[in-house]
This record gives structure tokens, C-alpha cells and sequence, in this order.
């Protein structure tokens, strides 16, 4: 008789144990994902996804650096969630700095491009993911299935972010520029003369 107690006693403990974990499973299936935030240490300040008044396919992107040191750009990658353009970026963006990406060559925008790219940008809107060399994510530009949030095709007015330290997942972040934009890039001229440096750029006056 005891032996059966103590059967019926280890069966029922080792079925509330089993109880007891699954409940903490699901517990924790059920506990929802933090996301970490984009850092914004260096976010897309400039589009023009529509190209230029000389032709369409005069596509540039601008990067802008919110930190006040020079970021190494070796690792970071820029892509669209179709995969063209994907960027392995490259050289230094200074601080409080520029960086510019013209397509296919340094004629899109009149500035000297930091670095070029192939692929072109989809009039309907695309997702723009800005990662570092760790595979974090530190910008978001758009939302999948939404049409660009600012610029204007017809005009050639770009889109610019308007709030630098706001996600650029969000409209409110942007606003349509001036025709053709302010494109910019890593040049610096502290001094205001005829001559600037580039941590990128063979720059000349």
C-alpha cells in the first residue's frame, strides 16, 4: 500500500513539475521582443531618389554624422530592402560631417562624390537600412509598401531629413527640399578659403 502512495506521490509531483515548466515556457514566448532603437549616430540626411532635372538617373544619397568624432566606415553597409543599391561604405565621415554617394559616377551631383554605387533608387519607395560594422542598425529611412515620405518627382525637389536625431522611419522626419538639393560631401573648410580637406577625397580648389 505504501508503495503505491509513494508512486501515486512521485507521479504527481513530476507531472506538477512538468506543469510548471511549461507554463514558464510559454511565459516567455509570450513576453514581447524589446527592439533595440537605431543608435542615429550617422543617418541619411538627403535623397534624391528622383535623380535630377538633366536626367533621372542622377541618383545620390547623403549621410550625415550626429556625433562630434570622425566614424570609420569600413564594415558599415547601406542597402534597400530590394537589394539595389547595397552599399559597402567606405572611408571616414567627419564629425559633424558629411559623407555623399552618387550613382555609377561622380557626375549626379556637383559635388566630388565620397563613393559611388550601382543601383538605382524605385520612384514607388523603397526601405533604406543603415547598419555598422556589427550588423546594428543605426538608421531606418521609410516604410515597407509606403511611397517616400518627401521629395518630388516633377520638380526634382529632393527629400531631406528635417529632424537629424529623429528616426527616419517616421514622415514627420522629412520634408521636400529645394530643387536639385544641397548635396554635401566630406570636403571641409575650416577656415572658409578656397580650400577645404577630405579624409575621402583627392580634393583640389
Amino acid at each position: 500500500m505504501n508503495s503505491e502512495k509513494n508512486y501515486f506521490h512521485a507521479t504527481l509531483l513530476l507531472s506538477l513539475a512538468l506543469l510548471a515548466s511549461t507554463l514558464i515556457a510559454l511565459r516567455a514566448q509570450a513576453a514581447p521582443v524589446m527592439l533595440k532603437s537605431p543608435s542615429l549616430e550617422v543617418v541619411v540626411s538627403e535623397i534624391a531618389w528622383m535623380g535630377t532635372q538633366t536626367t533621372y538617373t542622377d541618383e545620390w544619397i547623403e549621410l550625415c554624422n550626429n556625433t562630434e568624432v570622425d566614424i570609420e566606415l569600413e564594415g558599415w553597409h547601406l542597402v534597400t530592402n530590394d537589394e539595389s543599391p547595397s552599399i559597402a561604405l567606405q572611408g571616414t565621415i567627419p564629425a559633424a560631417g558629411h559623407l555623399l554617394l552618387e550613382r555609377t559616377d561622380d557626375t549626379s551631383a556637383p559635388p566630388l562624390a565620397d563613393q559611388t554605387y550601382t543601383g538605382g533608387l524605385h520612384n514607388a519607395g523603397e526601405v533604406i537600412t543603415l547598419t555598422d560594422a556589427f550588423s546594428n542598425v543605426v538608421d531606418i529611412v521609410g516604410q515597407p509598401g509606403e511611397m517616400w515620405f518627401a521629395g518630388d518627382n516633377t520638380t526634382k525637389g529632393t527629400m531631406v531629413r528635417s529632424v537629424l536625431t529623429s528616426t527616419g522611419a517616421l514622415s514627420s522626419s522629412w520634408t521636400t527640399g529645394p530643387v536639385e538639393g544641397t548635396p554635401t560631401n566630406s570636403v571641409l573648410d575650416g577656415d572658409s578659403d578656397t580650400y577645404g580637406y577630405s579624409p575621402n577625397i583627392d580634393w583640389i580648389a
